[in-house]
């Protein structure tokens, strides 16, 4: 049986051998399984193509900063393990003899992963890592083939000044393909191998994880997010406009006027919106609404404009809404986000995300920063403001929560627009509902009337 040796230590879990191995990257396309994208294998979820295309690109694009979880696989097989040395670990909470007797073994040395057998090791999580960055490796090796090739053949013949130049931006090319190749075989990934697993077993382990595995959710993203920019301008709106800054209502403690550790407001609470509902009004103004996110937006928005649109957004609703103004810490009484959930479908956070896509469409145009080449930046038309504001005061009569049969209800015209469920009072927030709410506000906008367009009619008509 050929075996490919890898450096990791050995500890007993559950009476199993477990070893945890760093594998440099350009090893994992011979040492682990292949992952092929759109593949569906019955130890594993379906293979995303999507998924493994991101992870390869971040890994190329982050050279001193990627970081990445460990690999899970393991292996029917009891794989084999020459020790080259053992550590013994007292335990930390324990004194004296009891420590001695409950201190932990841990084996360094070196592991012997077979290479001749197909499926000796099974991913357990991680497939998308590894799938990524093969194809990270495999594209920079073909890449640097590709410009080998074209330099040969430049080299090869008389060159004028445009072939010159040319010749000198393959070289620069060359250059950083031998670089990335360079960190492909330095740069490790830690690859955990539990051996003795039977199949059944590794299923059992597979559904265990994807239970357990709850992630972080979206307020927490956007609160530790240092990378996108439609969060960092969602904290700035958050810390800077006076309807969302600081906390809000009687409790002890109070809770934060912005909820940054749930996705959405709790029911009960005094908060009136969450981060992630904030940053979602960031993007329908920055971006649109009928574009959703992506890397190259988030890089090229120009955080100055669209806070300052972000916050002229919230200081139209603060001025235009009256539950609003009764939310400003400046307000009398002790109206908090909770009462505000109770009386109003401007507490709805898709309507909330609606309106910031119809002020994007009524007043906002996504132009070429003039002065910082690869920016954008908004163009206001303050005409369009003017629609936005009066969409807003056509709103608010059918704004607030009607009571029927002892429950809360929608004024009956927005059932006709299709895009609530049953008897819910806030509206859907699909993709498409989303698209589709932005869309009939912004008709309204622009006729200056509310409940009427084509595009309601044609809903209303055939329930589409």
């Amino acid at each position: 049986m050929k075996t490919a040796p890898v450096g990791g230590q050995r500890v007993r879990r559950s009476g199993k051998n477990t070893v945890v191995a760093q594998l440099t990257i350009d090893s994992l396309r011979h040492l682990m399984p292949e992952v092929i994208p759109g593949s569906r294998i019955d130890t594993n979820r379906e293979v995303s193509a999507k998924r493994c295309e991101e992870l390869a690109n971040y890994y190329i694009n982050n050279s001193d900063r990627w970081i990445l979880p460990p690999v899970l696989v393991d292996s029917e097989l009891d794989l084999e393990f020459i020790s080259q040395g053992t550590i013994t670990v007292g335990n930390a909470t324990l004194l004296g003899e009891a420590n001695a007797k409950k201190a932990v073994t841990i084996d360094v040395g070196v592991c012997q992963i077979p290479t001749s057998i197909k499926d000796a090791l099974v991913i357990l999580d991680g497939q998308h890592r590894i799938g990524g960055l093969v194809i990270a490796f495999n594209r920079t090796e073909a890449r640097r083939l590709v410009v080998l090739d074209e330099i040969s053949r430049l080299d090869a013949q008389e060159m004028d000044i445009l072939q010159q130049g040319k010749r000198k931006e393959l070289a620069a090319e060359l250059d950083a393909c031998n670089k990335l190749l360079d960190r492909f075989s330095q740069d490790t990934i830690t690859v955990e191998i539990k051996t003795g697993t039977p199949l059944e077993l590794h299923k059992e382990w597979f559904v265990t994880i994807a239970d357990n595995a709850k992630g972080i959710n979206k307020s927490e993203r956007a609160r530790l997010d240092t990378v996108n920019k439609s969060s960092a301008i969602a904290r700035a709106i958050r810390d800077l406009h006076p309807l969302l800054a600081g906390e809000i209502g009687n409790r002890s403690p109070k809770d934060p006027r912005v909820d940054e550790r749930n996705n959405q407001a709790k029911k009960a609470s005094d908060s009136i919106y969450s981060l992630d509902n904030v940053r979602n009004v960031v993007k329908n103004i920055a971006f649109s609404p009928a574009l959703k996110e992506s890397a190259k937006r988030e890089r090229s928005t120009q955080e100055e404009s669209a806070t300052k649109q972000g916050m002229r957004f919230f200081d139209i609703l603060c001025e235009e809404i009256d539950q609003m103004k009764n939310l400003l810490p400046t307000a009398k009484g002790n109206y908090t986000g909770k009462d505000f959930r109770k009386e109003t479908l401007y507490s709805s956070p898709t309507m909330l995300r609606s309106l910031a896509g119809a002020y994007h469409n009524l007043a906002l145009t996504v132009i070429d920063d003039p002065q910082a080449q690869g920016m954008t930046t908004l163009k206001v038309d303050e005409d369009g403001v003017k629609k936005f504001i009066q969409l807003i005061r056509n709103l608010n009569p059918y704004m607030k929560f009607t009571n029927r049969d002892g429950a809360l209800d929608v004024d009956p015209l927005w059932r006709k627009t299709q895009l609530f469920r049953g008897t819910g009072i806030a509206p859907q927030s699909g993709f498409q509902d989303l698209s589709t709410l932005a869309a009939l506000l912004t008709e309204w906008g622009k006729n200056g009337e509310v409940f009427n367009g084509t595009l309601f009619n044609q809903i209303s008509a055939t329930g589409v």
